[in-house]
């Protein structure tokens, strides 16, 4: 009896669409051709030919995998070393944020780093208590938590408001003046509330109205909040009545959320820096005139180009079977093991997939479907011209990333502030994973439980939440899972996946704006942006969302909002604020517009001009669940949310 050696199917590829055969496998077939076609072609990656791996004559080579985070790395760090990670803001949320690691938060079983502790100290003005030699636990006495907390802020207060430019001595004359708040109803506003309350110095003002209130926040960009900020070219930026102003959204914020406009800027910007912009994005075609569109003619090309190289591949495998078949037709096995057929053969045959999408006025997945044939995309673009809206054709991921044979997307958080029409631009280092209920299958394009990963989408299901809790992941439970499931990739989501996730014309006074980024992974490990929304969704369904949410609003706000408005003389000890320990902040700043602008003006100073039509509602593609202020689809109450550790790293 002859014994033969099996291939095991991986979980990354799409296992119930590929055709499988059965029967002895005793060895790869010798000098193997992997057929592929171009990414531009298709969303999978190109393949080298592979090499004979019985010749010594030819040196082992990095894998693909590998060369490509190399490449995306070697890219990116020069940037970040050279121009943000020595950055000032930088320097004070690290030291900060490193001294909270060495002081409050080390167990007591651990004997606190003095040195580190005491540099850390010098860096922020301020000095270790007097025995802490003998006594090392002095350093989580209340007493001197207070202290840091308040030096440590005045630092990052007066760091911030350098950089942006501001008046210090506006900000002292106010400093004792009880500032107000609104908060509008929407989208979780319960939370903002209740992150916002706990800055006792403040109090909620009942109107929207910039009168009376020194922050408005609102689930709508309202385009007379924006007109009532002063702009930059104002030379009294101020109102008469003295009082700073920030609202938390920024004008013509649709350019970097609507979904043409997304791709619309994305595309200028990677063609005047001589990138190809579906290095990030999947490849894309943007209908706006229906089918005599010139831009739909280039889609019908691709696709028939796609079509002929889906058919020649077939014709390729189905030989390299008939060969092997011919050339094992005399072997004996034992068992019968089912094996994905391309990659046996080292063929890949495209499926010529396709996400539509409309070009505005979408959220929550409406109107989003995958289709795989021009008849369904002609009959979806002509039956809504008369909607007068238009459309985006995407080529849709056909070997994503899996986790437990279900496809996912990232969600990560992003700032945007001008203050002062200073813009700078920042990163939230946590988020979470969005998974689908339904196992992957492109057999069945229609089951939206299958492909589309929005919550709005997928809470419908009957088996949502019965996976993973909320159908969310951590990106430490993700790391766990790739360590264990993929071991053999020795893929590190923080340091290889997470870094490749890395407006406002008149240039309001003061305003800024949160973002949600969504992005998928394919089964080669690169990185795709798959949309971006304002007002991200903000309803705590699960305990990990209860974690990173309130703790991303609140870091927000003490980069924003909190250098405009500090407390009155610091004088913490007597009031009982949300931590007596200082949260860890976990927003790094990425775009400083004081260091990057004149380059990014001169690279931009040759784009064309955007031929997009946008109207008045393409501001309201958000995601937001409840615009009645309801909320009541919150599983987590935030009545008190100080109880939540934000600076706890485990679910």
């Amino acid at each position: 009896m002859i014994r033969y050696s099996h291939q095991r199917r991986i979980s990354t590829a799409n296992q119930s669409s590929q055709k499988q055969i059965r029967g002895p496998i005793r060895q790869s077939i010798t000098n193997p051709e992997y057929v592929s076609i171009n990414r531009t072609q298709d969303n999978t990656t190109n393949s080298t030919t592979a090499t004979n791996t019985n010749n010594p004559n030819l040196k082992s080579q990095t894998s693909l995998l590998q060369s490509r985070i190399i490449k995306k790395n070697n890219y990116q760090t020069p940037q970040k070393s050279t121009t943000h990670s020595n950055h000032l803001i930088n320097q004070v949320i690290r030291y900060s944020n490193e001294f909270i690691l060495e002081t409050f938060i080390r167990p007591n079983d651990q004997p606190p780093n003095l040195e580190r502790i005491r540099s850390i100290c010098i860096y922020f003005g301020f000095k270790l208590p007097k025995n802490i030699i003998s006594d090392p636990q002095q350093v989580k006495s209340k007493e001197f938590q207070i202290y840091a907390k308040e030096r440590i802020l005045q630092r990052l207060y007066d760091v911030i408001n350098k950089e942006n430019c501001t008046d210090t001595a506006q900000i002292h004359q106010q400093q004792q003046i009880m500032r107000k708040f609104y908060v509008g109803r929407g989208n979780n506003y319960q939370l903002v509330r209740s992150v916002f309350k706990q800055r006792w110095w403040w109090q909620l003002n009942p109107d929207e109205d910039f009168e009376a209130a020194n922050f408005i926040w609102t689930s709508w960009r309202k385009n007379d909040l924006i007109s009532g900020l002063k702009a930059r070219n104002h030379k009294n930026e101020i109102w008469t009545d003295g009082k700073i102003r920030i609202y938390n959204k920024l004008e013509d914020n649709f350019h970097l959320s609507n979904k043409k406009a997304l791709f619309f800027n994305m595309s200028q910007y990677y063609k005047l820096t001589n990138r190809d912009p579906f290095e990030m994005l999947p490849l894309t075609f943007h209908i706006e005139h229906g089918l005599d569109d010139p831009e739909f003619d280039k889609f019908k090309q691709y696709f028939d180009q796609i079509e002929k190289e889906r058919l020649n591949n077939k014709r390729i495998l189905e030989e390299k079977k008939r060969q092997y078949q011919q050339q094992h037709q005399d072997d004996d096995y034992d068992s019968e093991e089912e094996i994905d057929e391309e990659k046996f053969y080292k063929v890949r045959i495209p499926k010529n997939i396709w996400i539509m999408k409309p070009g505005e006025n979408s959220n929550r997945g409406t109107g989003i479907f995958v289709c795989n044939t021009l008849k369904e995309i002609r009959t979806e673009i002509t039956s809504s011209a008369k909607q007068q809206h238009t459309h985006i054709i995407q080529k849709y991921i056909e070997r994503p990333l899996l986790i437990n044979n279900r496809k996912f997307d990232i969600r990560v958080y992003g700032m945007l502030t001008s203050v002062n029409g200073n813009m700078k631009g920042y990163f939230y280092e946590d988020g979470y994973i969005r998974t689908s209920c339904k196992e992957f299958n492109l057999d069945n394009l229609q089951n939206r439980f299958i492909h589309l990963t929005n919550d709005a989408v997928q809470k419908k299901s009957d088996d949502y939440g019965k996976f993973e809790n909320g159908n969310k992941v951590s990106y430490q439970n993700f790391q766990k899972y790739l360590d264990t499931n993929l071991s053999d990739k020795n893929i590190s989501f923080q340091a290889q996946l997470l870094p490749q996730i890395k407006i406002d014309p008149h240039r309001r006074s003061h305003c800024f704006e949160i973002f949600g980024y969504d992005f998928m992974i394919d089964d080669e490990f690169r990185v795709y942006l798959i949309e971006a929304n304002t007002n991200p969704c903000l309803e705590l369904s699960c305990p990990l969302l209860a974690r990173i949410i309130p703790a991303m609003l609140d870091s927000a706000f003490r980069l924003s909002i909190d250098p405009l408005f500090p407390p009155p003389d610091f004088n913490m000890a007597k009031k009982n604020t949300l931590h007596e320990i200082m949260p860890i902040n976990k927003f790094e700043l990425v775009f400083d517009e004081r260091i990057e602008g004149e380059k990014l003006r001169e690279i931009l100073k040759n784009q064309e001009e955007m031929k997009l039509k946008i109207d008045a509602n393409d501001e309201f593609e958000e995601e937001s669940q409840n615009s009645d202020g309801s909320d009541h689809q919150n599983e987590i109450l935030q009545e008190d949310v100080s109880n939540i550790q934000y600076f706890n790293e485990d679910e």
